[in-house]
């Protein structure tokens, strides 16, 4: 992962203004276990092209990962609105919703999620699954 951030670095280098180098180096050092570095790689590849639906989503994983369900959402929220037919971002607003709880439009974007991409069933049926799986930390003993 090092040499991935590093290559990106070069492209960036190479040329400041482009925005896939930064979504990409942020994938790498989200990758890395560098949440911090990936979102302010992600906020300059949205500043230079805000109608990227991906650098949204990108960013609403960070969030989620963060803990940050609000943001999260408002970039899921996003990115669908950029692209409607981001299969991707309904099923992950839709978990992001369920991991905090609630059930307003969480069944909605589940359905629209297989409906614009039925391959992503199994893989969504697995997460639901574990989020409603007690932690092992939050078991008594």
């Amino acid at each position: 992962m090092a040499g991935a951030v590093a290559d990106r670095s070069r492209a960036i280098q190479l040329k400041p203004d482009f925005a896939a180098a930064y979504g990409d180096r942020g994938a790498a050092r989200l990758a890395k276990g560098d949440p911090e570095g990936a979102l302010a790689d992600y906020n300059r590849a949205i500043e230079l092209n805000p109608a990227s639906s991906i650098g949204h989503f990108n960013r609403a994983l960070v969030w989620r990962k963060k803990g940050d369900w609000a943001r999260a959402i408002a970039d899921y929220d996003q990115a669908i609105a950029i692209n409607p037919r981001f299969a991707d971002a309904y099923c992950h607003r839709g978990l992001t919703q369920l991991r905090q709880g609630e059930e307003m439009g969480v069944e909605r974007d589940f359905a629209h999620c297989l409906e614009l991409n039925p391959e992503l069933r199994a893989d969504l049926t697995r997460q639901i699954k574990e989020l409603k799986q007690p932690s092992a930390s939050s078991l008594p003993r």
